[in-house]
């Protein structure tokens, strides 16, 4: 009842009160450029399976990616379980930390997991890639939720949809634009089917250095984010305490 009687906020308006929230911008920062960044050069994984390690033999680098998703699968699934205990022991900033630790690290690892002398080092890739995506699968909606939960405290208001909705509408919009900018940047390298095998060297190199700035930039930026993220577990416990206090108050229990 209470919240139907709240203020319906307009479209723009409410986006607007959304990106005015520093721990929203500081969480929201990860979740787009991870995915726009991660969409756009994980296009570059099956081509650089493809044309730089197996020299654009289709169906061995076909086999590879099938391999290296399973065991992305396993290895995320174990991921899941062990990083959710960890985010109940250290603070959620912390374990969103982690997880860009492992992308950045997951990143730099194409660097050597991408040798045509040993393409089957590139199906352990997901060692570290796999953990992130694990962590990211539950943080940002875990720290999402404390952001809402603090704009209640401060502003008195239950707006949860309003933070839902932008993020998913961000996680929309790099989705998208990572289909454009992806297709770009393979015709930027100088990548072209018809060369088969014979892609140039200079289209090999920027095929690797793609997944690797795929997993590093969103890293850093990521990195810096949490820097400014304002949520500590202190700030949420005296949310809690005062929020609990005004709905005794008030009679709400």
């Amino acid at each position: 009842a209470e919240i139907a009687r709240q203020e319906k906020l307009p479209l723009l308006k409410s986006m607007g009160a959304a990106f005015s929230n520093r721990g929203f911008l500081c969480v929201a920062a990860g979740l787009f450029f991870g995915q726009l960044a991660g969409n756009v050069f994980s296009q570059f994984s099956l081509y650089a399976q493809i044309y730089v390690l197996y020299g654009g033999d289709t169906k061995s680098g076909a086999m590879l990616s099938g391999w290296t998703s399973v065991v992305h699968f396993v290895v995320f699934m174990v991921s899941v379980g062990i990083g959710s205990k960890l985010a109940q022991i250290y603070s959620k900033r912390a374990v969103a930390f982690l997880g860009a630790g492992f992308t950045f690290a997951a990143g730099l690892s194409k660097l050597v997991l991408y040798n045509p002398k040993y393409p089957w080092l590139a199906a352990l890739a997901p060692l570290l890639s796999a953990p992130a995506g694990a962590i990211s699968a539950f943080i940002v909606s875990a720290m999402m939720a404390d952001v809402a939960f603090y704009d209640q405290w401060k502003t008195g208001q239950r707006r949860e949809g309003i933070y839902t909705a932008t993020a998913s509408w961000l996680y929309k919009l790099a989705l998208s634009m990572s289909g454009v900018l992806g297709g770009a940047l393979l015709v930027m390298v100088g990548f072209d089917q018809a060369l088969g095998g014979n892609q140039t060297q200079f289209t090999k190199t920027w095929l690797v250095l793609g997944l690797v700035l795929g997993g590093c930039l969103p890293a850093v930026i990521t990195f810096v984010a949490l820097l400014f993220y304002p949520l500590s577990p202190e700030v949420m416990d005296r949310c809690k305490r005062e929020i609990d206090e005004r709905d005794r108050a008030a009679g709400v229990v």
